[in-house]
């Protein structure tokens, strides 16, 4: 991606709607954050630059708007699809990701290819990049460290062992269906007769259907497809707990001894001011006092 500069003006003149319509609202978080997000990407620059090229390739967004529009996804719990249009359609939210008025915002395919071009590392990165400019521009405050462990639920709906097999049966079979992909009659019949009952069905019935087409479409289906199923393998080999084949990385824990959830557990470091210096995702079933020892040494010192 190249930087993208807007040479034209916008026909709304010098962002006066921006000027007229904010004013009403002081105080609201956004104004407050933006000046202070804008002094911090402005001197992380360089880190960024990896990202897109100047002078090559088709026109794009310049990272800063994407990565607020991921820091707004955070904030609103909002989906890809749902923070682009929210951009386009609340002036506050344009505003705060730097956009004229009558600019469109990225869509969420945009997004996808940026957090899969930064990937883990490059995230990790800049992100110690973020915290480190923030503490040069006094944000960031005193030696004292806060470690502290939130679950966040995952958009997937949790399953028992058993929805879970039929939900992947299911969306082997559509499928199959979709790419007329071989399959005898016979397993296809035993797999729909599963899935179409609502009462309860014998654990034992289904892993014999896993199987079944484990056996019968190895090596004729998509890679999501045939993870879906090595999945269902794991569950029935070896008893893996997860919960959703849409989710793959979210998984059931406790956040006590009584009650479930489904999803994430973000480990945080915040120092006396409450600013986050470091931050790890485990999956739900993980235990965050185990990683205690290594968020702790990868604090800076002094």
């Amino acid at each position: 991606m190249i930087n993208k500069e807007r040479k034209q003006k916008s026909i709304f003149g010098d962002n006066w709607i921006y000027k007229n319509t904010l004013e009403r609202f002081p105080n609201h978080p956004l104004i407050n954050l933006k000046p202070i997000l804008d002094r911090i990407l402005e001197g992380i620059q360089e880190s960024l630059e990896g990202y897109y090229s100047k002078d090559f390739g088709r026109p794009s967004y310049p990272p800063s708007v994407i990565l607020k529009m991921l820091i707004l996804e955070y904030l609103y719990n909002l989906s890809d699809v749902a923070v682009s249009q929210a951009v386009n359609c609340n002036i506050l939210f344009k505003w705060f990701c730097g956009l004229d008025i009558d600019e469109l915002a990225p869509d969420d395919t945009t997004l996808v290819k940026f957090r899969r071009r930064l990937g883990e590392d490059g995230f990790k990165a800049v992100f110690a990049d973020f915290i480190e400019q923030a503490k040069r521009l006094g944000y960031g405050k005193g030696k004292l460290r806060i470690l502290d462990a939130t679950c966040v639920l995952s958009f997937s709906r949790g399953l028992n062992v058993v929805n879970l097999l039929k939900d992947g049966i299911k969306r082997v079979l559509r499928r199959v269906k979709e790419k007329a992909l071989p399959l005898s009659e016979k397993v296809k019949a035993n797999a729909l007769k599963l899935i179409k009952v609502k009462r309860w069905v014998k654990l034992l019935e289904l892993k014999k259907v896993v199987k079944q087409l484990m056996r019968e479409l190895n090596g004729e289906i998509d890679k999501r497809s045939e993870k879906i199923l090595d999945l269902m393998k794991q569950v029935i080999d070896n008893g893996k707990r997860i919960g959703s084949l849409v989710d793959f990385d979210a998984a059931w824990g406790y956040k006590s001894k009584s009650l479930p959830f489904f999803g994430y557990k973000v480990h945080l470091v915040c120092d006396e001011s409450g600013f986050i210096t470091n931050l790890e995702v485990l999956s739900g079933e993980k235990n965050e006092g185990s990683r205690l020892k290594e968020m702790i040494e990868k604090e800076p010192k002094g």
